[in-house]
């Protein structure tokens, strides 16, 4: 009479797994050794049932998750970026930024797994005051240090990184004493966040955009960001140097309407020198008023008439985050202007931080481009 297969209570007391913690990967592959050892699992001998359920009684038996990842270590480190010239915007300038670099080292199936992140706090921008952002990161560590993120399936591991994303924001609420209203310490946040999405990545082999559920399509790439210049003809030769390598360019604003103007004209110029239509995005930081955004949308349009102007332009915040309705009233005069060769984008950055401001956006009429800023969401 042909012997009964082992039970999954049979298997776990023969490995003294009941009421033991232990590493679930070590367990599961001292239990599948065995297993082919003795045949279980071969033809006429399988165990009904033994793969789903033993899953479900590991986790139940030996008090982890049957497929987790376990934080080992968790560290950050200062470094301050300091520039070669002053960083210039139409509001202020800048010599450099500190940045916080996240570590998270962490045990999956026997495998040793480095996820990074890094917190870039910018103060009001991002709702980080500068005597908060190292007791909150710091904090967050001692935190995430032994804590198991389930990783049974990509969704899974979502839903837990989400999980440790909302106490990492009890975290920071009670670091910075701000119990309701805005989210504070975002840039600090967003850096953990950051280094939790990789490591989730980095176990399931797969890309962050695949990983977010998302797919590895290619993207128009523009040059980084550069400050206002005073110097025209120095911004001419940087024009041309970054417009022949990339699709577009993203300029600080000058408060001076002219100098946005010649600016525009400067690219413009490039564009039909090499044959191109890239991006020509300027970045106002809430620079201007209503009446003044609305003369430069006018004066854009002229010089477009007069052939000095054409392509697609990206006019970013122009108007103070809190005139949502002009911004967008702003959008849909540029819209009338609309002409052949000439296509304005007004863009919100600054009034967006949550998908409530998102939908305040639309319901006020909308805008054709969003920045979607990572460290102040």
């Amino acid at each position: 009479m042909a012997r009964p297969p082992p039970t999954v209570s049979t298997i776990l007391t023969k490995f003294g797994c009941t009421g033991v913690k232990h590493e679930p990967y070590e367990v599961v592959r001292r239990i599948k050794r065995w297993m082919r050892r003795v045949g279980v699992g071969s033809k006429g001998r399988s165990p009904t049932g033994v793969g789903p359920a033993l899953k479900a009684a590991i986790a139940s038996r030996i008090g982890v998750r049957a497929s987790s990842i376990r934080l080992v270590r968790c560290t950050v480190v200062a470094y301050e970026s300091r520039l070669r010239r002053p960083f210039v915007t139409a509001r202020s300038s800048t010599q450099g930024n500190t940045n916080y670099i996240i570590t998270l080292t962490a045990e999956h199936r026997g495998k040793k797994l480095t996820a990074v992140g890094e917190a870039t706090p910018r103060g009001p921008l991002t709702g980080d005051p500068r005597r908060h952002v190292w007791p909150f990161l710091t904090r967050a560590m001692d935190h995430l240090h032994d804590t198991r993120i389930d990783a049974a399936d990509p969704e899974a591991c979502l839903n837990a990184i989400r999980e440790q994303v909302s106490a990492l924001a009890a975290i920071a609420r009670e670091v910075a004493n701000r119990p309701g209203g805005p989210m504070p310490l975002r840039g600090s946040i967003a850096g953990v966040e950051t280094a939790l999405l990789d490591l989730g990545a980095r176990a399931f082999d797969m890309s962050l955009a695949r990983f977010l559920g998302g797919h590895d399509d290619l993207i128009e790439v523009t040059a980084s960001s550069s400050s206002v210049s005073r110097d025209l003809d120095e911004a001419r030769r940087r024009l041309r140097k970054r417009l022949r390598r990339f699709r577009g360019w993203r300029l600080k604003a000058d408060a001076r309407p002219d100098t946005n103007l010649a600016v525009l004209r400067a690219m413009s110029s490039i564009n039909r020198e090499l044959g191109r239509d890239n991006l020509q995005w300027l970045d106002f930081n809430e620079s201007l008023g209503r009446d003044a955004a609305n003369a430069l949308i006018d004066r854009i349009a002229e010089e477009h008439d007069a052939g000095a102007i054409a392509g697609r332009i990206i006019l970013e915040q122009p108007v103070p985050a809190a005139a949502v309705a002009d911004l967008c009233a702003l959008q849909a005069r540029a819209d009338a202007l609309r002409r052949d060769g000439l296509d304005i984008v007004v863009m919100a950055d600054e009034c967006l931080h949550t998908l409530q401001d998102l939908e305040a956006l639309t319901a006020a009429g909308g805008c054709r481009g969003i920045n979607v800023k990572v460290p102040s969401a």
